[in-house]
């Protein structure tokens, strides 16, 4: 009777039919893991990118030490630092070299709180921020994106 069970195309069947199912759900599984882990790893990464990206004062020695043509970056259009002053739609940061850069905060620009959305008001001297943006006629920042970051 056994033989007869295990040679009927109905069991064959639901067999298939529940391993198939098995191995869709763990694929799935797999998948929201890998997610997950993704975004967990992105979700650090950008509370804390002002660090990464931040360059580093061993490799302004090693530029040193390698006598590279440009000790610092002076066409770059972003600033990492403290806010000293707020006016109107422009905001001077100095940077941690004490460099300082004039902003320009337009209906356009992205301001960030964390992974809050934010507004002009919420730029306050002496909060620390991170400005991403390009250059125009005047040597001004016009900056696209301005995240700020919580008080340590």
């Amino acid at each position: 009777m056994f033989t007869d069970i295990s040679k009927s195309k109905v069991l064959r069947t639901l067999i298939l039919g529940c391993a198939t199912v098995l191995l869709l759900v763990a694929t799935f599984t797999f998948g929201v893991v890998i997610g997950e882990r993704k975004a967990d790893h992105f979700s650090r990464w950008s509370d804390r990118y002002d660090r990464s990206l931040r360059p580093s004062r061993k490799s302004f020695e090693r530029r040193r030490a390698w006598q590279f043509p440009f000790p610092s970056l002076p066409d770059t259009h972003a600033a990492f630092g403290r806010i000293l002053s707020v006016a109107d739609h422009e905001l001077t940061v100095q940077q941690n070299d004490r460099e300082e850069k004039n902003i320009l905060v337009t209906s356009s620009t992205v301001i960030r709180i964390g992974r809050e959305s934010g507004t002009q008001d919420d730029l306050r001297t002496d909060a620390h921020v991170a400005i991403f943006g390009g250059p125009n006629d005047q040597g001004q920042i016009e900056a696209r994106l301005i995240r700020i970051f919580p008080s340590r």
